[in-house]
């Protein structure tokens, strides 16, 4: 029987596929009792970041702990990554005004990423 990922096991697994988010200056803001949703919007930034520069040498682990967690996670895990990572990075609310053009990241979505609806309407071709 496997066991299914957990809530709290989100932050961690995506914080161990990112080393570079420790150190940070988004990890900086991290203050004592900062939530789940919050922290994962910080990990969104630092990607944001990273991607400004061209260091994108963690996102193939990174979108494959989110892959991982919409296959294996429970509702609440996936809903974390669905509500909270995937939709900071496709708002772009959360980057400071730096924020790229969110499809900068599509190469590394997998194919349940690609399915959450908010994916899957990002990546419709223009019209």
């Amino acid at each position: 029987m496997r066991l299914m990922l957990r809530y709290l096991d989100v932050v961690p697994l995506l914080r161990s596929a990112c080393p570079s988010f420790d150190g940070s200056p988004e990890a900086a803001l991290i203050e004592r009792g900062t939530g789940e949703y919050i922290e994962v919007g910080l990990i969104v930034q630092h990607l944001v970041r990273l991607a400004e520069i061209g260091d994108t040498g963690s996102f193939a682990a990174v979108f494959d702990v989110v892959e991982h967690v919409l296959t294996e996670g429970d509702l609440e895990a996936r809903n974390l990554v669905v509500a909270g990572f995937l939709d900071d990075l496709t708002n772009g609310t959360l980057s400071r005004g730096n924020h790229r053009d969110p499809r900068v990241f599509a190469p590394w979505f997998g194919p349940r990423t690609r399915r959450v609806p908010l994916i899957a309407e990002l990546l419709q071709p223009d019209v």
